[in-house]
């Protein structure tokens, strides 16, 4: 091949190198990752008025397009394509990738990488903000294909998830056909004989349910229904990454039921078998305990609907969930730490069971969990009332973990304002005098946390106490303080 006098020599470089692999001489593969490194720093040779007239897209897209019509080739050139394609308008890939071609690309028996790279690449555009390229995603089969093989191709790799955005991003219309789609592949497919297919089953009916709310209860069931009830209440799964995978698609429908009381009705059998099998998991110390279980108690505590919220608190398993859990135990607080305090019907017997008796100098392990549960105003005046937060009992506890806990008091109005008017021995000694030692640096970032929290709330009055934590968040951002940093005559002492 004759060099052009319009290409660079690192593309006539690679131009030779293609023609190379294409008669047979070479089938090194690296040139064309070194060459793509070299394409997205020099951009601009892509760019022109008429993609036809553009020698670089003219010398390279006709050598590669004759790559891929060979009986085999290297998937290093079909990844290579869709990076290649990615650094330019995507109406400027249909002039050598029509739009029809593209199409049939996402259609067996076009091979499994050539699907993957197209799909990508528009995805793509489509997140660089190329109109063009929503509009072709909106207003054509493309989607609807590539959903279509994402989810019955089980040659797919599990890597690949760029349809889920793709769905997340199309135009509310075509949403009625992937529904429909959802619908084949529940009845022709069995999702349950592929972990991969059925993830990606799982993540799309997620993103397809949170935009449409208003689907039929009989196309809820349909779509929902992926296991039969006995597999969640198996207490020894055969296969526990699948089991996990399948609680974790309903917990992201527990987070959308507070907006829909149909699908709370409908996933009220899923809720009753998984919450019992969490609860016999904790009392058997034999079984699986699935941390998936324990996501999907903690996600139902944070709903806001009354109706659900009382239907949850008077679910026999779940009080016996309540009833089972075992500070010293590191998979127990796993739990404790993603549910909602506040969601305890009983909190005084519950604090009474795990916490009136522990110092907090002897919970070194059980401290996240403490600041986690004075979240919540009634754990948080308990606490207290218990001495749990007194000077004495805080001047035990180690430095690093006492800014932890002091980051989460001064984070939320009822224990912040409690801090301010009840605990003044603690606010002088840690907050307003500067500590001894705060090099550590997760010491430094809470304590400078603490005091962003105070001075930043709107809704408190710092009264006494603002001189004194604006000195000290400034000696932590600029140096140490000069002069006094608080009023001594305040009655506070």
């Amino acid at each position: 091949m004759l060099p052009s006098p319009q290409l660079d020599p690192d593309t006539q470089k690679f131009a030779d190198h293609l023609n190379a692999y294409l008669s047979g001489e070479t089938d090194d593969t690296y040139a064309a990752a070194n060459y793509y490194d070299y394409i997205s720093l020099h951009k601009h040779l892509l760019q022109s008025d008429d993609p036809l007239c553009n020698p670089v897209l003219t010398t390279i897209m006709p050598l590669l397009s004759r790559i891929l019509n060979l009986d085999r080739y290297h998937s290093d050139y079909v990844k290579f394509l869709s990076d290649f394609l990615m650094l330019v308008p995507i109406k400027t890939t249909w002039v050598y990738f029509p739009k029809d071609e593209m199409i049939k690309t996402l259609e067996y028996p076009s091979p499994v990488d050539l699907y993957t790279a197209t799909v990508d690449m528009v995805a793509w555009r489509i997140s660089a903000g190329d109109q063009d390229a929503l509009d072709f995603v909106d207003n054509t089969l493309f989607l609807t294909k590539a959903l279509q093989r994402c989810l019955s191709d089980h040659s797919i790799p599990a890597r690949f998830w760029t349809v889920e955005p793709l769905v997340q991003s199309c135009d509310e219309k075509l949403l009625e056909e992937l529904v429909a789609d959802l619908v084949h592949a529940v009845e022709l497919v069995s999702l349950g004989s592929d972990c991969n297919l059925s993830t990606r089953y799982m993540a799309i009916t997620e993103r397809i349910i949170a935009r449409r709310l208003d689907l039929s209860k009989k196309t809820y069931d349909k779509i929902t229904e992926v296991v039969e009830l006995d597999y969640l209440a198996d207490n020894d799964p055969s296969d526990p990454l699948m089991y996990d995978l399948t609680v974790d698609f309903y917990t992201s429908l527990v987070g959308l039921i507070d907006k829909l009381h149909e699908l709370f009705l409908l996933l009220q059998p899923v809720l009753q078998t998984t919450l019992a099998a969490l609860a016999e998991n904790l009392k058997s110390k034999e079984s699986y305990l699935s941390t998936s279980l324990g996501a999907l108690f903690g996600k139902l505590t944070y709903c806001k609907n009354e109706e659900i919220v009382s239907w949850a608190q008077e679910e026999k398993s779940v009080n016996a969930i309540l009833d089972s859990l075992i500070l010293e135990s590191p998979t127990h607080r796993q739990i404790l730490d993603l549910m909602n305090f506040g969601f305890i019907p009983d909190k005084h017997k519950f604090f009474n069971d795990h916490f009136a008796n522990r110092e907090l100098s002897r919970s070194s392990d059980v401290l996240p969990i403490i600041a986690h549960a004075i979240e919540d105003p009634e754990f948080f005046r308990l606490f207290a009332d218990y001495d749990k937060l007194s000077n004495s009992a805080l001047s035990q506890v180690q430095k690093n973990q006492l800014y932890e806990l002091l980051e989460v008091i001064t984070r939320y109005n009822h224990s912040a304002t409690y801090l301010l008017s009840e605990m003044p021995t603690v606010v002088l000694t840690y907050l307003v005098e500067v500590p001894g030692d705060i090099s550590h640096p997760l010491i430094g970032k809470h304590l400078r946390s603490a005091l962003e929290n105070l001075i930043t709330n709107k809704d408190l009055d710092l009264g006494v106490w603002e001189q004194g934590l604006k000195s000290l968040l400034h000696s932590l951002v600029n140096g140490r303080p000069k002069g006094p940093q608080v009023d001594v005559q305040d009655k506070a002492f």
